[in-house]
């Protein structure tokens, strides 16, 4: 992320507000155990402390992804604890894991 510190200080002493993080995969979900940085929550922790310290240290609070399928919120501690982000993950309108069931609820 050390190639965003740049533009993100400029927009925020240009008077902006608010600054999100948006990805596929999550720094930490419920729904699945691959995250941002590996195959589970414990995966690559250098790297971990490194994106959450300059996310922080650039007004970011806020990371947002969907990989997870479910509403979810979050704050997620960098792993040396210095650190840290709301993880949100939105709800999905995703048909595949959520098909209405017969009878529907209006029909019973």
């Amino acid at each position: 992320m050390p190639s965003c510190t740049a533009p993100l200080k400029a927009f925020l002493e240009g008077g902006g507000l608010h600054v999100f993080l948006f990805s596929h995969k999550n720094l930490m979900g419920a729904n699945h155990p691959d995250t941002l940085f590996g195959s589970n929550p414990a995966s690559n922790a250098e790297a971990q402390n490194a994106y959450m310290k300059s996310a922080s240290e650039n007004g970011v609070r806020y990371h947002f992804w969907g990989h997870g399928h479910n509403h979810l919120r979050s704050l997620v501690s960098s792993p040396d604890g210095i650190s840290r982000l709301q993880n949100i993950i939105p709800s999905s309108n995703s048909y595949k894991f959520y098909i209405p069931k017969k009878p529907f609820i209006d029909e019973s």
